[in-house]
């Protein structure tokens, strides 16, 4: 697994609140979905690639729904061979 930080800003004046969601089962958002903010937030997303198989890529997309309208972030990941054991 390996996770990353994606930070939302709120260019508006008010309070921004909503909900980040995936529409893929190897990416997750965490530790909670929901948000509120004024000025801007940070979300963890992790992908867990185990289910894949190595040399293949996932696609996936990221959906924020929010006070102040929507939007998406696509999400591809690359599936590495897991590393040769040592001998």
């Amino acid at each position: 697994d390996r996770t990353v930080t994606v930070r939302l800003f709120n260019d508006g004046m008010g309070l921004l609140h909503g909900s980040v969601t995936s529409d893929s089962p190897w990416l997750s958002v965490g530790p909670s979905q929901s948000f509120a903010f004024h000025d801007d937030a940070e979300v963890v997303v992790r992908v867990s690639a185990k289910a894949a198989r190595a040399g293949s890529t996932l696609s996936g997309r990221l959906l924020i729904r929010s006070s102040g309208g929507t939007a998406s972030i696509d999400v591809r990941a690359a599936v590495r061979p897991a590393p040769a054991p040592n001998d």
